[in-house]
């Protein structure tokens, strides 16, 4: 029984530290004192520059804040009830969501068109419903941006034109909420996929675009499949969404015959196929022995934006690839993933050099394979054998600022470094990451000089607290 309390209060502890983190920074008493007078400013309906006390008072994380805002939306001052409204769409304050909807029923087409853009902003899906209504506003500006805001966060066009006979409009709107019916209940991603086999060409293709945009590799059979649409220009954006989420392009071309593009339609189904069970990091990381540069060159980019270690191993291998821009790419996807930096020329057609430069980061990957990130550079920076690899662990060094403390000493030590650039990296960040101001430190000088500016340094950041 005891063991379960213990267990409860560490979870409530770690909850409640957990709801601490994400609790504003407590205002200074300068702070408050600037806070009430604005938020008084505010409220008085006779200052003629309370716009401009609101945007100010906005700059604060405060409990006066939302009381503000309310306030605001209520006022006859449609301009400060709109900026209230873009306020609130700006800080994705989402206790304040039906404040913010209650005025899209305003008489005023001003505050309904603010209302209705800042409430699709911060939540589109129960928007939606509001927005489909309003295509049978009696205003015609009304129902422009009611449209435009349906196709601009669905993808979709159902030809709605608030120019044109009752009769067409009321058919564009009956086609919005069947729309809605269908897909009330199912996630944006889950919009888009159904609407691969929209019955329109243009909201084919729009889906394709939109989970392009969202990565969603559960689309990839259904954008397989739809590369063999009867629209080109949806054939076209099925291939684009299929080589932006995967990284992988097999030369589909959608103006090709069919027997061409079935052989395209094949490749990516195989490739699927082999592919379907595995994590998209071993895609990636097979995708850079592909016989395709553009493949080889893209899965290089792919494993540098995921930023994920393990990766490094493989695009070593790259160094000395027969093609100079895979090593360039290879080259920065390995300096950015490490945070070090080992001297070669990429450019070079050397084998004997770029096969010594592949074999210096094999050497220095299997000495720190195991380390985290952090303790790779403090180890690079205390050890490595080149000046600019111990140079640039020092200056990725200047990153951890929540862990200057760990840091410090490896960087101070680094100060009487045998070179001359590696002294200047270390000191650099030592002076960003402690706030240095005015030191200067000369690195070429002798070391019989720089000992006592060492020595100051030494005081300042080792000084008992």
């Amino acid at each position: 029984m005891l063991k379960k309390l213990l267990v409860l209060l560490m979870f409530s502890l770690a909850a409640l530290n957990r709801v601490s983190a994400d609790e504003p920074k407590p205002l200074t008493p300068e702070e408050q004192k600037t806070v009430t007078e604005l938020a008084a400013l505010v409220r008085n309906a006779e200052n003629p520059l309370r716009i401009n006390h609101l945007k100010k008072l906005s700059g604060f994380d405060c409990p006066e804040l939302p009381d503000a805002l309310k306030a605001c939306l209520d006022d006859p001052d449609e301009k400060l009830a709109c900026t209230a409204m873009e306020i609130i769409q700006s800080k994705k304050m989402s206790g304040l969501f039906e404040n913010v909807t209650v005025k899209i029923q305003s008489k005023s087409p001003v505050i309904t068109a603010t209302a209705i853009a800042a409430a699709a902003d911060m939540d589109i899906q129960k928007t939606l419903p509001y927005l489909i209504s309003l295509l049978d506003s009696p205003n015609p500006a009304i129902m422009e941006t009611a449209n435009r805001l349906l196709k601009k966060y669905t993808g979709f066009d159902y030809d709605f034109n608030p120019d044109g006979t009752p009769e067409k409009r009321s058919a564009g709107a009956q086609k919005w909420n069947a729309w809605w019916e269908k897909n009330k209940n199912r996630t944006q991603a889950e919009w888009w996929l159904n609407g691969l086999t929209d019955e329109l060409a243009k909201n084919r293709a729009s889906s394709c675009q939109r989970l392009a945009d969202a990565t969603d590799f559960s689309s990839i059979p259904q954008l397989i499949t739809t590369i063999a649409d009867e629209s080109h220009a949806v054939r076209y954006f099925a291939n684009y969404a299929l080589v932006k989420i995967t990284s992988f392009d097999f030369n589909f071309e959608p103006e090709a015959d069919a027997a061409k593009r079935t052989t395209a339609t094949t490749a990516w189904l195989e490739w699927w196929n082999a592919n379907k069970s595995k994590q998209p990091l071993d895609w990636w990381t097979g995708g850079l022995k592909d016989a395709s540069v553009k493949v080889r060159v893209s899965c290089t980019l792919r494993l540098q934006a995921e930023n994920n270690p393990s990766s490094v191993p493989y695009i070593i291998e790259l160094i000395n690839a027969p093609e100079e821009i895979v090593r360039a790419y290879a080259k920065t996807a390995l300096e950015r993933l490490t945070g070090i930096f080992i001297k070669y020329d990429e450019s070079s057609t050397d084998e004997k050099a770029l096969l010594k430069a592949k074999n210096d980061w094999l050497e220095w990957w299997n000495s720190n394979k195991d380390k985290t990130r952090l303790e790779w550079l403090i180890s690079t920076l205390s050890s490595h054998k080149y000046s600019e690899t111990r140079a640039s662990a020092a200056e990725s060094l200047e990153s951890y600022t929540d862990e200057k403390k760990k840091v410090n000493p490896y960087l101070f030590a680094a100060l009487n470094d045998e070179n001359a650039r590696v002294r200047e990296s270390a000191f650099i960040s030592l002076k960003n990451l402690n706030a240095l101001k005015g030191m200067q430190f000369d690195a070429e000088t002798p070391a019989a000089e720089r000992k006592k500016i060492v020595e100051k340094i030494s005081e300042l950041l080792f000084k008992p607290e």
